[in-house]
């Protein structure tokens, strides 16, 4: 995790726990919340539980073809009428499991709030977001898991990529793996090493010694023909040299709290194209899911494909879909966060047990809801088109 943009607060910070840290998760995942949002999620927690034969329609995602589909047409949702008890509109979306090459965004609108005829808070959408052909895209689980067994392996959920932890922290251009200090950090892939030291010397974020340790590997492979990063921060130890190449699983460090970290994780960072800061894509549509987990990704957007960022998503596991089971963030509307480029999201959770799920948003007073199923070791992907 990376410090406060406060810096008056750091000593504070700096004195606190995993635990607290991972309580403070907790308070700011019922805090943070977009005004409205607190109320409706408390009124979806309070309502008996539903039968799941009694849910909207859902539309099983098909599997990632292998060979070349027709393309899946996302009909724009349309709010049905909904009962006197409920002010709100249900609209169900379309789900997809395949989509295209990334497309070239304008420049940034930053979503922010405004205030309709009643002086209800409104949001207000942002850039136009990649909306790839539902056609062709594939999953590109090609990176093992940085951290070997005995270790923690799964990222933090409280600051994903494309995040701030609801203001907390600085844009999160990667993910963070917490584990104790010195446990071993593994190769991801076959790659050349093209960094290993400080990033006082090779600076490769927003400022020097930002990083702290580091080690930048290319893969030996390309991804539609361009090169693919993959960067390891706040190391303890570096234990490689620039042009070794390395295999899956050998170790190559020691996790650390070097550079701006507040405590010992391994921070990871996938780039294509380019060895920058404003190249990043999200690790977790990289990292293999582990057996009997799949990943859940998605696109909020209205109705013209502009996203709606920093919008919660929430999700519930069946059969208990009374009660909230997770929570994500659409990703900022940043121009140096980036959708990745097979899939077009905006938001995504990865490591979810196999299963049925829905998965529920409210923006501008509506309410979108989907059912879905993870299945293992895939991306099911859902498109969700607002009205406004």
């Amino acid at each position: 995790m990376y410090r406060r943009r406060d810096s008056s607060r750091l000593p504070i910070l700096l004195t606190f726990s995993l635990l607290a840290l991972a309580l403070a998760s907790v308070v700011a995942l019922r805090l943070g919340l977009l005004p409205g949002v607190i109320a409706w999620a408390n009124e979806r927690a309070a309502r008996p539980a539903p039968s799941y034969a009694d849910a909207a329609p859902a539309i099983t995602p098909t599997d990632t073809p292998t060979a070349t589909p027709s393309p899946t047409a996302t009909p724009s949702p349309t709010p049905t009428d909904t009962p006197t008890l409920t002010p709100t509109a249900i609209v169900t979306t379309t789900i997809v499991t395949i989509t295209s090459q990334l497309e070239k965004t304008l420049s940034p609108q930053p979503t922010v709030l405004a205030t309709g005829p009643d002086s209800t808070p409104m949001l207000v959408p942002g850039r136009p977001w990649p909306t790839p052909d539902p056609a062709a895209a594939q999953d590109h689980y090609w990176l093992e898991r940085p951290i070997g067994p005995g270790g923690q392996i799964y990222a933090n959920a409280w600051y994903p990529y494309g995040t701030d932890a609801r203001g907390q922290y600085l844009p999160h251009h990667g993910v963070d793996i917490v584990n104790e200090e010195g446990t071993p950090v593994l190769a991801v892939a076959e790659a050349e090493v093209v960094i290993a030291g400080t990033d006082a010397e090779h600076v490769v974020g927003p400022e020097p010694n930002f990083y702290g340790n580091l080690i930048v590997l290319r893969l030996l492979r390309t991804y539609h023909d361009q090169p693919v990063f993959v960067l390891y921060g706040h190391l303890s130890e570096v234990n490689v040299q620039p042009g070794e190449i390395v295999q899956p699983g050998q170790p190559i460090g020691r996790v650390g709290m070097t550079g701006i970290a507040l405590g010992p994780h391994l921070h990871l960072e996938v780039r294509v194209g380019q060895n920058d800061y404003a190249h990043t894509r999200n690790p977790e549509l990289w990292l293999k899911p582990t057996p009997g987990y799949g990943t859940l990704a998605g696109r909020l957007i209205n109705a013209e494909g502009r996203t709606w960022a920093n919008v919660p998503i929430l999700i519930y596991q069946a059969p208990r879909l009374d009660r909230i089971w997770q929570q994500v963030y659409t990703y900022l509307d940043l121009p140096d966060i980036n959708p990745d480029d097979d899939w077009g999201e905006n938001f995504m959770l990865a490591d979810m047990p196999v299963g049925q799920y829905r998965i529920e948003t409210k923006v501008n007073g509506r309410i979108y809801r989907q059912d879905v199923e993870i299945k293992e070791g895939q991306t099911t992907f859902v498109i969700i088109q607002t009205v406004d």
